[in-house]
Order: structure tokens, then sequence, then C-alpha cells
């Protein structure tokens, strides 16, 4: 009996530290919490575009597993456009929206967590000398 619950242990361990190894390998693939900063190029090397977007009730919001939202879909439509102008079908840039509060949205940018703060966002002079804004919508 001691035999058979020792191995139903040892397999409970195994298999938490191998869905541990495969979340942080997931992690450091897709690199969410790596810090970057740079153009296009530098976003079309990584093939990731990441755009900090705040939750919102009509713009971003999570449907169960699903993210669904007017912010949402029309970066779902850039990154369509983004690899239909760059020509690529197999090896595609994937756009990955990153819900972050209001608050933490032109910090977070300016830190290099994310490449596009997609939001109300007022242009002031303040911004334009550390930002580039190049739509509103």
């Amino acid at each position: 009996m001691h035999y058979l619950r020792a191995i139903l242990i040892f397999i409970s361990i195994l298999g938490l530290v191998i869905f541990t190894t495969e979340m942080q390998a997931t992690e450091s693939d897709l690199g969410i919490a790596r810090k970057w900063s740079g153009d296009l190029d530098g976003m079309t090397k990584r093939h990731l575009i990441r755009a900090l977007v705040p939750p919102s009730k009509t713009f971003y919001f999570l449907d169960g597993a699903d993210q669904r939202g007017l912010t949402y879909e029309l970066l779902k439509e850039f990154e369509a456009f983004v690899n239909t102008e760059l020509k690529r079908k197999a090896l595609r840039i994937k756009l990955m929206v990153i819900p972050t509060r209001r608050d933490r949205l032109l910090p977070a940018l300016l830190e290099g967590l994310g490449d596009i703060a997609a939001g109300n966002l007022t242009i002031t002079p303040v911004r334009q000398k550390k930002l580039i804004f190049l739509l509103r919508i």
C-alpha cells in the first residue's frame, strides 16, 4: 500500500514539474516578460507585436476564454493587414493582446513591455515628446 502511495506521489510531482516547465517555456517563447523597444522591423524579426489594451465592457473583454471587443477586432485586422503587406504566408506575425490597466498603458509601453498601446489616449505635447501617435480612432 505504501508502495502504491509513493508511486502516486511521484507521478503527481512529475506531472507538476512537467507542467511548470511547459508554462515557463511558453512564457519565454512568447517573450511576454521581455523588454523590447524598436520599430516594425524589430517586431517582424520577433514575429510578434505586443498590444497593451485596457479592459473595457465594449472595447476589450473576455467572454469565457474568447477575447472580444472593438479594439480586439481592430487589432486582429491590423495583424492581417501587416501579414498581407509583408507577404507573410507561412511564418506569420502574431499580434498578442496584453490586458493592461489604463494607468499602466503608457508607462508599460515606455518600459518596453509592449509595442502598441491601444486605448482612448489623449495626445498631449508631453506625450508627443516621448511617443509616436499614429492613428486616432
